[in-house]
């Protein structure tokens, strides 16, 4: 198992929030492309982590399932809480992985991924202070 790269790669998060604190003005206007790439970012993870887990098919059929359904939750919703469900299915498909290499892919991914959704969790909790 491989905790360290997952770590670093939930600071993603931690430092989209701190890009957030040094733009403070561009946090409305840049809320709407904030959600387009946080979207298509959990999108393209999805299609990583399935065709990674293709070979294992009872963890694919559940992975399919609940990744639609958390697309569906966040193409409908904006709650800052629902970034906890998101990070918690990249974590448990991470740890299904069959390979280190696909968790170092998925690691870097999942950077990459928190960059726009710790600036939309704050950029929806400065809106909720107004």
């Amino acid at each position: 198992m491989m905790i360290f790269p997952l770590l670093l790669a939930l600071s993603g998060f931690i430092a989209g929030m701190a890009l957030s604190f040094f733009v403070p003005e561009e946090l409305r206007p840049g809320q709407k492309y904030f959600r387009i790439v946080k979207t298509g970012l959990l999108a393209a993870l999805a299609v990583a982590l399935g065709y990674f887990l293709w070979g294992k098919a009872a963890v694919f059929s559940i992975f399919l399932v609940s990744a639609v359904v958390l697309l569906a939750i966040n193409l409908k919703f904006t709650y800052p809480w629902l970034e906890l469900f998101n990070y918690s299915f990249l974590i448990i498909f991470y740890f299904l992985l069959p390979e280190k290499n696909f968790q170092l892919f998925i690691a870097s991914f999942i950077f990459i991924y928190g960059l726009p959704a710790g600036t939309l969790v704050r950029t929806i909790d400065y809106e909720s202070r107004d």
